[in-house]
């Protein structure tokens, strides 16, 4: 079954999110064509919970792949209302029990996933001590794990899963500028200067033998940010690379948020290349953490929050 236009549509996705999500609206009722024939529906009926679905958006045929996943939640009111999750719905149904005094990180994500999925990228090697779950939901030990190990876990719009360093996963280039493609009357982005911002890092280092170690640097009363780091054996060497990576989250550029029309094509883990014809000097260019895409029957947009800074 293919729907052709929706009342509404959001899609949510965000690299810090395990479960990607999407939402969208229809009528209760519908045309259905099929063969020359026209049929009318309860749309309510066309839909169940655990049902496949994908999402493209797009002009003029050329759509682009925004979600993949399944149909967890039906709210009935006009119009309906239809709430997905990505395959972490999938993943959330293998439960795992395991007693372990050691296992690496790399075999527990094995676990949760049950051989449903393979992994893109690198999963740091790791080892977890006295770890032991009882029949416990594999989507929550993923959870637990992107919590306590600073790992992105989540799946990409083209399905893929990614597993690894929170901003190690890549996918693309896209470009902004103030005077064409942001939206003026909904940008919420706010330029900083490197001297004005007060930070404090809190860095965490699992040893290969599972043990952590951490160090601060920076302000003081600073707002704070933790990095995680794999394998950093030496509290010295901790704090040293602490140091030289303030930069990137220290620095003078944009913070906040903007929105973008639904072209160009946006997605976590794009490189946002930003520049203001006004203000050249401030150019830069931005890993996209999240993405909010909205479509319907009151246009399509894409609200886009730029985070650390690649140059």
């Amino acid at each position: 079954m293919v729907f052709t236009s929706v009342n509404d549509l959001v899609i949510n996705q965000s690299i810090h999110s395990v479960v990607q999500t999407a939402k969208f609206k229809v009528p209760l009722s519908a045309r259905l064509h099929h063969n020359g024939e026209i049929t009318s529906v309860k749309t309510s009926e066309m839909f169940k919970p655990g049902d496949p679905v994908s999402i493209e958006l797009g002009y003029n045929g050329a759509l682009y792949p925004e979600f993949n996943g399944y149909i967890t939640r039906l709210v009935y009111g006009q119009p309906l209302t239809v709430e997905c999750e990505d395959a972490m719905y999938i993943v959330r149904k293998t439960h795992v029990t395991e007693n372990r005094a050691e296992i690496k990180l790399k075999e527990v994500v094995a676990l949760c996933l049950n051989g449903l999925y393979n992994v893109e990228g690198e999963i740091p090697d790791v080892t977890l001590n006295d770890f032991t779950v009882l029949n416990e939901s594999a989507l929550n030990i993923l959870q637990n794990l992107s919590n306590d190990y600073g790992l992105g876990v989540y799946f990409t719009p083209q399905a893929r899963l990614y597993c690894g360093p929170l901003y190690g996963y890549r996918s693309g280039n896209v470009r902004y500028d103030f005077h064409r493609n942001i939206k003026p009357m909904q940008n919420e982005l706010k330029h900083q200067e490197e001297e004005d911002v007060k930070l404090k890092i809190i860095a965490r280092s699992w040893r290969a033998d599972g043990s952590l170690i951490e160090e601060e640097v920076g302000d003081v009363n600073g707002y704070t940010r933790t990095l995680w780091y794999y394998g950093i054996e030496d509290s010295s060497d901790l704090k040293s690379r602490a140091v030289n990576e303030i930069s990137r989250y220290k620095f003078s550029g944009y913070t906040g948020y903007f929105t973008s029309l639904l072209y160009p094509y946006a997605e976590p883990g794009m490189r946002a290349d930003i520049t203001d014809p006004d203000f050249a000097e401030r150019a830069g260019s931005y890993y996209i953490e999240s993405v909010e895409t909205r479509f319907g029957l009151s246009g399509a947009s894409r609200k886009i929050e730029p985070g650390i800074k690649l140059n």
